[in-house]
C-alpha cells in the first residue's frame, strides 16, 4: 500500500514551490466510490452485494456506493474486486467486459493509478418479478417516509397553532383580569366618595 506523505517531510523550493519529493495519496474509500459511480452507469447491473457470507444485496444508486467493492493498493498500482447482482437475461460476458473497461478508465483517469486487474464476482441474478417487488418495496418505503415527515410537520404546525392560541387566551385573560381589578378599584373609589358625601350631608344637617 502506498505510504501517506507527512506534510512535515515535504521539501519546498525557495518560493514554497512543489518539488519532486511531493506525492498524492488517494485512499481506498475514495477509489471505491469512484468504482461505485462507474458501475452505476453500466446497463445490466442490478445491484451490489456484500459477498457470499452476508448475502445482502443493495440496489445501485442507494446509500453506500462502495458496498461490495474491495480495493488493494501496491504503491501506484491497484486491484479491484466487485461483487455484483446482474439482471436476468443479460449476456454476462458482455456486461462484464464493458464494466471492467468503464471501471478501469474511470479509476485511472481520476486517480492516476494503474489498475492491474478488475475482478468481477457475480453473486446473483435479479429476476424480473423480484426486481418489481423490490422497486415496489422501495416506493412503499419512500411513501411511508414522506407520510411520517408530513405527519411530523403537521404535528409541529398544530403545536405552533396551539401555542399561539394559548398565548392569545392568556393575553385575553390577563386583559380581563386587569379590567376586573380596575373596575373593582373604580367601584371602591366611588363608594368612598359616596360615603364622604353622605357624611358631609349629615354634618350639614
Amino acid at each position: 500500500m502506498a505510504e501517506e506523505k507527512n506534510f512535515d517531510d515535504v521539501d519546498l523550493g525557495k518560493d514554497n514551490s512543489i518539488t519532486e519529493t511531493d506525492s498524492i495519496y488517494v485512499s481506498p474509500e475514495v477509489i471505491k466510490k469512484i468504482v461505485g459511480m462507474a458501475v452505476s452507469k453500466v446497463d445490466g447491473v442490478s445491484g451490489m452485494s456484500a459477498g457470499l457470507v452476508s448475502g445482502i444485496a443493495e440496489k445501485l444508486g442507494q446509500r453506500d456506493l462502495s458496498k461490495g467493492i474491495k480495493v488493494q493498493q501496491f504503491d501506484n498500482q491497484i486491484t479491484i474486486d466487485i461483487n455484483l447482482i446482474v439482471e436476468y437475461g443479460v449476456r454476462i460476458p458482455e456486461v462484464a467486459e464493458k464494466l471492467q473497461n468503464v471501471v478501469r478508465q474511470a479509476v485511472e483517469e481520476t486517480t492516476g493509478y494503474q489498475v492491474i486487474t478488475v475482478n468481477l464476482h457475480i453473486q446473483g441474478i435479479q429476476l424480473p418479478r423480484l426486481k418489481e417487488e423490490e422497486e415496489e418495496k422501495a416506493e412503499k418505503k419512500e411513501k411511508v417516509k414522506k407520510e411520517k415527515k408530513a405527519k411530523k410537520d403537521k404535528g409541529e404546525e398544530e403545536d405552533k397553532e396551539e401555542e399561539k392560541n394559548k398565548e392569545v387566551k392568556e393575553d385575553k385573560e390577563g386583559k380581563n383580569e386587569k379590567e376586573e381589578v380596575r373596575g373593582k378599584k373604580d367601584k371602591e373609589e366611588k363608594d368612598e366618595k359616596d360615603d364622604e358625601k353622605e357624611k358631609e350631608d349629615k354634618d350639614d344637617d
